[in-house]
């Protein structure tokens, strides 16, 4: 027996431009990963039915590295139910340890995060 729930996409990346009407052509519930701060602060803003937008660091896009704020990051997670993206890459142009520094920051931010 075939479900009628559409199929769902764990992680994906959606450009923040994207118009919501332009959304449901997915044909998927997905949870979208947002590669810096300021992405989620744009998206985090928007009602889309069908996309549960997450808020996080891409580790390979530079920008992410150096925008990112700790005190920014836990207000955003308040706003959503995911958090995701942050990670190692070691093919990035970024330093390792630079990467390193934000997945921790994140890391302690999460650990200390009300359950």
């Amino acid at each position: 027996m075939r479900s009628a729930l559409p199929p769902l996409d764990l992680h994906a990346h959606i450009d923040a431009g994207v118009p919501p009407d332009k959304l449901p052509s997915l044909g998927a519930v997905v949870f979208a990963a947002t590669r810096s701060l300021a992405e989620a602060r744009t998206v985090l803003q928007r009602q889309d039915d069908l996309v549960v937008w997450g808020v996080g660091s891409h580790p390979g896009v530079a920008r992410s590295h150096s925008s990112f704020d700790p005190a920014a990051f836990r207000a955003l997670i308040g706003q959503t139910a995911l958090v995701s993206e942050f990670g190692l890459d070691g093919g990035a142009k970024v330093p390792l340890e630079r990467q390193q520094q934000t997945l921790r920051e994140a890391a302690t931010l999460l650990s200390e995060w009300p359950s």
